[in-house]
């Protein structure tokens, strides 16, 4: 894989406090969760030096390309950690495809 996404404990921990903090909202449950709320610590993403496609992608010198190539590593990397994804990693996986894609295009024509 060109790229993993490394979960945390506390990560895990932060987004199922507020997961529930949001089921309890208006609540004395959803008060007290969403007092603990912390900055929320993020997943790591990894990217496997040795595979050629991130070689090729960490010398991209065109920054709105390098951003699309960033983003669709990270979005392949939420989509092989299994886990559910957010409405923004959604977002974020169509906009990098559709990006990509436009740039191929471009690219040929």
């Amino acid at each position: 894989a060109p790229a993993l996404l490394v979960d945390s404990r506390e990560a895990r921990h932060e987004r199922t406090r507020s997961q529930l903090a949001r089921e309890q909202q208006g609540g004395l449950w959803g008060d007290i969760l969403g007092a603990l709320r912390q900055e929320a610590p993020r997943a790591q993403l990894i990217l496997n030096q040795l595979n050629p496609l991130v070689r090729t992608a960490v010398a991209i010198d065109e920054p709105e390309l390098a951003r699309t190539s960033a983003e669709a590593l990270y979005g392949q990397a939420a989509l092989l950690s299994r886990r559910p994804l957010r409405p923004a990693e959604s977002s974020l996986i169509n906009r990098s495809f559709l990006d990509l894609l436009a740039h191929a295009l471009r690219k040929d024509s």
